[in-house]
């Protein structure tokens, strides 16, 4: 026996990996399962009759075609009669008709209902740009960026962005909406944790629905509940190392018209290490001397700020979007980012088109018509806005109007709401648009109009164009 014991002892991981092989091949081997055995089967009338009986769930749920119904066709105009432009978006537009059928006729009307704050969509310089980069490099690359679809006008581009918002580099890409929306989940990770402000826009929610981390919201600009949260995840010992924690902001909210707190979050930042993403889709161009942002606003160095994300498609005038960082960000981007990734380049005419707005941003003239107008605007507005509610903050070239007794029915206040957009293009010549929202929105704001200037309109336009929507408000909320 002991000479038995004396050859288990010296031989013993020999016996183990012995059965642990044993254990791997009855797995291998083995079914999890057994497939019951019948003797019955279905004839063919019997298959037939099943298949004629089947019916699918539909696409649509009964439910959706009902609010589709009430939010769309009653509270909308008819498909025909949905305005149509024949000119560029600019402060002064031009449409085909004027909803009664005149479609060879044309109309100029003012346009609150573009967030192209710059004008630089119509600017003359931009437009040539375009079109000689269209002569040169064609339509479109027809290809994602790592698959041969890399023009030398999107690296131009990507330079140019780093060095105007002053990163070591950017990331281009062609839908602004996902570059938000691929960004988030490029970095954020099952097992992470990501806190979000409810005031943040649909690309955010969905780019951190697609991260998979464990999620906070905090009370908007309510740095009081972010600390909260902040101090219960330390509370939690999630500060260790092992985990990283994200919050995410916006510099210019679109649903509140108003700005991020950012020294606030930054003197939160020293105290509890958390990354930072800023999504700048709505304050590039708006904010700071040069409209560098929120960072430049608020006089915060932007290495300060782990990731910038920003939609190209308000301020500079084009399409896309672009993300930006120190090197090892925008590397990683690369090769993790879904909207970067799969999808085709931005067309080489609207990255030149880009290139040159952000050249005129950089001269800062735009930026300061702008800021001066908002100045303007945010004076006047408790003086010829009485019969709507203002929603919104100085500064910021979006105002919400509300209506200042709800019905308690949202589709009610909508159609209020349609009327009045609808009234002020037909008589007062001014395009106004009711605010959108899907229904995948976490926290749907309040119907609203909503109003926004850009550069190019005067302090008179401004002002007469207030008092119409007032009377005109006035006149449909007492009927």
């Amino acid at each position: 026996m002991d000479a038995v014991a004396v050859l288990v002892q010296q031989n013993y991981h020999l016996i183990i990996e012995a059965l642990l092989a044993i254990i791997i091949l009855y797995m291998l081997f083995h079914k999890s399962y057994k497939l019951k055995e019948t003797k019955e089967q279905l004839s063919a009338e019997e298959v037939e009759q099943l298949i004629a009986e089947w019916k699918p769930r539909p696409l649509v749920e009964e439910e959706q075609l009902r609010e589709a119904r009430e939010s769309f066709i009653s509270v909308a105009k008819k498909e025909s009669d949905v305005p149509v432009f024949s000119s560029g978006m600019g402060p002064h537009v031009t449409l085909a008709g004027d909803g009664d059928g005149e479609a060879d006729q044309q109309i100029d009307y003012l346009n609150f209902a573009s967030t192209g704050f710059l004008d630089y969509q119509v600017n003359d310089t931009v437009i040539n740009a375009a079109v000689s980069t269209l002569r040169s490099n064609g339509v479109g690359s027809c290809g994602p960026r790592g698959f041969y679809g890399t023009v030398d006008v999107h690296m131009n581009l990507e330079t140019k962005i780093a060095k105007f918002m002053g990163t070591e580099e950017a990331v281009l890409y062609s839908s602004g909406f996902a570059t938000v929306a691929s960004v988030i989940p490029a970095f954020a990770k099952t097992g992470d944790y990501v806190i979000v402000d409810k005031g943040c826009s649909l690309e955010v929610q969905v780019g951190v629905h697609l991260s998979r981390s464990k999620v906070h919201y905090f009370t908007h600009n309510d740095m009081r509940d972010l600390k909260r949260i902040l101090q219960a995840l330390q509370s939690d010992n999630i500060f260790d190392g092992t985990h990283r924690v994200f919050v995410i902001i916006e510099g210019l909210y679109l649903h509140h018209a108003d700005i991020a707190p950012l020294p606030e979050i930054m003197n939160l930042k020293s105290e509890y290490p958390f990354r930072l993403i800023i999504n700048e889709s709505f304050s590039i161009g708006v904010l700071g001397n040069h409209g560098r942002g929120i960072t430049e606003h608020f006089n915060i160095p932007i290495t300060d700020v782990e990731i910038i994300a920003a939609s190209v498609g308000n301020s500079i005038g084009s399409i896309g979007g672009f993300s930006c960082g120190d090197k090892q960000v925008c590397a990683h981007q690369r090769l993790n980012s879904s909207g970067y990734v799969f999808s085709c380049s931005l067309p080489p005419y609207l990255a030149s088109a880009a290139i040159q707005s952000i050249t005129l941003m950089e001269a800062g003239v735009e930026v300061r018509m702008l800021q001066d107008l908002m100045d303007h605007l945010w004076t006047v507005l408790p003086q010829q806005i009485k019969s709507l509610e203002v929603f919104g903050k100085k500064p910021s070239p979006i105002v919400h109007l509300r209506l200042k007794k709800s019905s308690g029915d949202r589709r009610h206040d909508e159609q209020i709401l349609q009327e009045i957009v609808d009234k002020a293009r037909t008589s007062g010549r001014i395009i106004l648009t009711r605010a959108k929202y899907v229904k995948q929105e976490r926290f749907m704001p309040e119907p609203s109009i909503r109003f926004a200037i850009s550069a190019h309109h005067t302090r008179q336009e401004l002002t007469d164009s207030l008092k119409t929507i007032n009377k005109i408000a006035e006149s449909i909320q007492m009927n």
